[in-house]
């Protein structure tokens, strides 16, 4: 998985260098302005390069949530209402579920760790007891996963901000050190203020993207993690069965 999230960011690197080359060719004036500032070094392109590497990374959590919900479709338990669960059962359910908790599948990880409890303890409590646990750490591990997300809709803001910033400066320097009675004075001084808030305006449209998106897809992580604790509730701890021999 690791792999695979560093050559999204790779692309989503590429690309977004292409998009701030290519397409203020085909834009001029205000709208090249707002959007990618007067220089190929500007404040708005490094925020389209960090934006596109934050759509790389919700593009990755999004790839990992729809895998595992594939999981649901593999019937790794019974899902009748007449079928038990035995300790005899566990061996060839563990060799069932093997190969894809090897390939990191949530459902199948869920209950390849739900088996070894039951096979070593023989005990329906603590196997549930165990689904608990994992779910808590489970709900832990995902939010964890956004960090660095939240981490980019914070810093486009603020590279934004300090672009503002940055172009008052320039315009408050460009006013003290020319004559304020020359006819191009006064558009001039408003162009450069105009050209600062334009940072502000792009980040804040920016982040405002990538916090719906992530609101969509770390929903969708976590209806999953329902979904998956109740399939392993259902379907596996309910059915289990020790003798009282």
């Amino acid at each position: 998985m690791k792999s695979k999230r560093f050559i999204i960011f790779l692309a989503m690197t590429m690309v977004s260098v292409v998009f701030v080359t290519l397409l203020p060719l085909l834009l001029s004036g205000g709208i090249k302005s707002m959007l990618f500032g007067d220089s190929y070094f500007s404040i708005q392109n490094l925020m389209w390069i960090i934006f596109f590497i934050g759509l790389g990374e919700l593009l990755h959590r999004f790839l990992i949530s729809t895998k595992i919900s594939k999981g649901f479709h593999k019937s790794y338990l019974p899902e009748d209402d007449t079928s038990i669960l035995e300790f005899t059962d566990m061996p060839n359910l563990f060799k069932k579920i093997k190969s894809d908790a090897l390939l990191d599948e949530s459902l199948a990880n869920f209950l390849k760790k739900l088996v070894i409890q039951f096979q070593t303890s023989h005990s329906i409590d603590q196997t549930h007891q165990m689904l608990n646990s994992q779910s808590d750490m489970m709900q832990v591990t995902n939010d964890l996963h956004y960090n660095m997300i939240r981490y980019i809709t914070w810093l486009i803001p603020t590279l934004g901000f300090i672009g503002t910033v940055m172009g008052i400066m320039m315009g408050l320097d460009y006013a003290a050190s020319n004559d304020p009675k020359t006819d191009y004075f006064l558009g001039e001084v408003t162009a450069q203020l105009a050209v600062a808030f334009y940072t502000t305006l792009i980040a804040l449209m920016m982040s405002t993207v990538l916090v719906f998106l992530t609101h969509l897809i770390q929903g969708k992580e976590e209806k999953l993690l329902v979904k998956t604790t109740q399939y392993c509730l259902d379907n596996f701890i309910n059915r289990l069965y020790v003798s009282k021999e």
